[in-house]
């Protein structure tokens, strides 16, 4: 299904259209881990690491490293390496529009097929 295709006044649909895509690991690090950029969204958007107080998380979103604008999230998995290896272990929340908050989507998937450039 392409971008818009689905209609955005529906109550299921989630609002999200321009995070859909390729990322990219960039030279960047977010709190010593890899920051990934779309190179085809629709919109700015990334993924990236945020330390929180109580656990850590993954986030893709429009916001960037030490932002709290995100749409998707998963928590981190101690020494899983990776945001690829963390989406094979758990699952991804997705914003609902329609509910005001976040629910459990298994249909996420967050795949890397080579691995993040050396920090500089």
């Amino acid at each position: 299904m392409g971008l818009g295709a689905y209609p955005g006044t529906d109550e299921q649909s989630l609002g999200m259209l321009g995070m859909h895509g390729t990322y990219e690991a960039t030279t960047t690090l977010c709190k010593g881990k890899p920051y990934y950029t779309c190179l085809d969204c629709g919109s700015p958007s990334y993924i990236w690491y945020h330390e929180h107080e109580s656990s850590n998380y993954w986030y893709v979103g429009d916001g960037g490293c030490e932002s709290d604008s995100y749409y998707l999230w998963i928590a981190d998995v101690p020494g899983a390496g990776d945001v690829a290896a963390v989406s094979e272990a758990g699952t991804w929340a997705e914003w609902y529009e329609g509910s005001g908050d976040y629910s459990p989507n298994s249909d996420i998937e967050v795949t890397c097929i080579l691995p993040p450039p050396e920090p500089v």
